[in-house]
């Protein structure tokens, strides 16, 4: 058996959970517009390369901060039924069924908080998720992550943390991702497949002989 990783935003889905979670938590009341501006304005920063991609996710999650958990849970549940999994890559699908055919284990390693990542795991048939999880306090949302972001080198670690608890051979793994920030992973696995590649990962891609997929949006 081997094992196939899947990243979730842009990969298995072809849009951004965190960017349509906090749509609907604006729509629900949950954010406040001064958070709204602040979040803009980290966003801003990230793309013009002022803040690292870790700290801007982390600072753009801190709206969850007082939100029951009963109410995150919900909110969660209706944007991947409404919005995320209707985004799914039907490419994608094809791919886990394949892997799936050849007994595979299926992975979902994703920096999606684990409210998200359940449901879509539920919907692909995957075996395990490794993600990020947010730290609740009393019922309630801190607005902080629980242990780490599931992130750049983070990803990498929990990956081979994973594979070597499941006795499970890196050189022969999978992993299936679209941003420049999963290079850790895609240089640590046995096989590195890139999801609609551009700017400096297509780059990087086609330098270092990796497999490319495009799929349709």
């Amino acid at each position: 058996m081997y094992t196939v990783f899947f990243d979730l935003d842009r990969t298995l889905i072809s849009t951004v959970s965190g960017r349509e979670l906090a749509y609907y938590a604006i729509r629900k009341g949950y954010v406040k517009p001064a958070e709204v501006f602040r979040n803009a304005v980290t966003y801003f920063l990230y793309k013009i390369n002022l803040i690292d991609p870790q700290s801007m996710a982390e600072k753009m999650i801190r709206w969850t901060h007082g939100i029951p958990n009963d109410n995150f849970n919900e909110l969660c549940l209706s944007t991947t039924e409404k919005r995320l999994i209707p985004s799914m890559h039907k490419e994608a699908i094809n791919e886990i069924e394949f892997h799936r055919r050849n007994n595979a284990r299926i992975v979902i390693l994703s920096a999606s908080v684990l409210q998200v990542c359940n449901p879509i795991a539920k919907m692909t048939g995957a075996d395990d998720i490794i993600c990020t999880v947010l730290e609740s306090k009393n019922g309630y949302l801190t607005g902080e992550v629980s242990g780490k972001l599931c992130f750049g080198e983070e990803k990498k670690e929990r990956l081979r943390d994973y594979c070597y608890k499941n006795n499970t051979n890196i050189s022969e793994s999978y992993y299936y991702g679209d941003s420049i920030s999963d290079l850790p992973v895609f240089f640590f696995v046995g096989h590195p497949v890139c999801i609609n590649p551009s700017g400096k990962l297509k780059k990087t891609t086609l330098r270092s002989g990796w497999k490319i997929l495009n799929w349709s949006s």
